[in-house]
């Protein structure tokens, strides 16, 4: 692998076919894996690797390139034998958006449903607003499904700073998707990105009003930072 001086290294080929590889989980130290809220064992597998969308602050969609998805049902085997095995509690799903393949993570839900594993094990995602909004009726099987925390990535406060994000939603569906989750007993967690170079007072003022006004379970507060193959931090 070469590249000339200054540039990105070359990228390898992706592994199109999810099913090929699997984790050792046998090399951790599981005494050091606690999911806090719960005080039991945490596991972060995942369903699928990639993301279509281009949020300008992000870097997964560049990092992992094109979108590949796992068999739902082989993810369910890996959880069962992560709780049989190693005792875990809750797992939190590493896509970057569980829900954009909505039929593949209905198949995901009822598989955990049929085996009896919500009685055993509960879960969480970072999802998008718009597919939350999609799935409102949904909801009530995700949380049938073990589904007790999602962390949404509502982001800003302000249409403007959306736009500029590229996030492709509306300030209007943040506040929603949120009280969805709520009404469906699904802990909320909301996400918000501050520091960008416009920031002032005034703006973050409006976003903590907001945030407030909205009334998610727990407000993440990110400082806008350049990450490796983000626009910002490009190279040619």
């Amino acid at each position: 692998m070469t590249s000339s001086p200054g540039a990105w290294p070359r990228s390898a080929p992706t592994i199109k076919d999810m099913g090929l590889i699997s984790p050792d989980w046998d090399v951790l130290d599981w005494k050091q894996y606690t999911y806090i809220p719960l005080g039991t064992r945490v596991a972060i597998p995942n369903l699928a690797r990639g993301c279509p969308f281009t949020c300008s602050f992000c870097s997964q969609w560049k990092f992992w390139r094109d979108y590949r998805l796992r068999d739902p049902k082989a993810v369910v085997d890996e959880i069962e034998e992560l709780h049989e095995r190693h005792g875990v509690g809750f797992f939190i799903l590493a896509d970057e958006e569980p829900t954009i393949n909505r039929k593949a993570f209905i198949r995901f839900c009822q598989e955990l449903i049929d085996r009896g594993l919500p009685d055993k094990v509960k879960w969480g995602i970072n999802t998008r607003v718009t597919d939350i909004y999609r799935d409102r009726e949904l909801l009530p099987f995700y949380r049938r499904a073990g589904l007790v925390h999602v962390s949404l990535g509502t982001e800003a406060a302000a249409q403007m700073k959306l736009d500029r994000f590229h996030k492709e939603t509306k300030v209007e569906e943040n506040r929603t998707a949120i009280r969805l989750l709520r009404e469906a007993d699904i802990f909320v967690e909301a996400q918000f990105i501050v520091g960008l170079d416009n920031e002032t007072p005034e703006t973050l003022e409006e976003t903590y009003c907001m945030a407030w006004d909205w009334q998610p379970d727990l407000a993440n507060w990110a400082m806008y930072t350049p990450w490796p193959y983000t626009p910002r931090c490009s190279r040619s």
